[in-house]
């Protein structure tokens, strides 16, 4: 009986792992517009999201500005790109969509008091996603778009 228990035990397991797997490789690739209004009218952004167990990891990619806020050119004349990496943990990921959440507390070197937090918003089914932001001083859209699932 104890090899029969075992030998039905390790292929569920398998699955399992299999299935667990699956679920940690979602990702997506977005292309949306800046909502800030520091980056010049109609500037895209370039955002992949992926799915790292509890952790939604947000690569974005955006111009590099210059003083006066216009995307600064490389040597071919072409814009200089940043990418940014965030984490944000996953307070619910469904068949509908993915809602994470990145905060942040702390006293700056003036011994001021900043808290605020990051919330991303993404629709399963229309691709359709939009990140905006909660600071002690107002609130603040980021960013917006459409996301294709890799």
């Amino acid at each position: 009986m104890g090899r029969t228990i075992r030998s039905a035990v390790l292929p569920s397991l398998l699955v399992l792992a299999t299935c667990q797997s699956a679920i940690a490789a979602e990702s997506w690739n977005c292309n949306g517009k800046d909502a800030t209004g520091l980056l010049p009218k109609d500037t895209g952004l370039t955002l992949r999201y992926d799915i790292a167990g509890d952790w939604l990891e947000r690569t974005m990619q955006s111009p590099m500005l210059g003083s006066d806020y216009f995307p600064v050119p490389n040597a071919h004349n072409e814009e200089k790109v940043r990418t940014v990496p965030t984490r944000f943990r996953i307070i619910a990921n469904t068949d509908v969509g993915i809602v994470a959440v990145s905060v942040e507390v702390r006293s700056t070197p003036q011994r001021r008091q900043e808290m605020g937090a990051n919330v991303i918003l993404l629709n399963k089914t229309t691709g359709a996603f939009r990140e905006a932001g909660v600071i002690s001083m107002g609130t603040q859209d980021f960013a917006g778009g459409l996301c294709k699932r890799n």
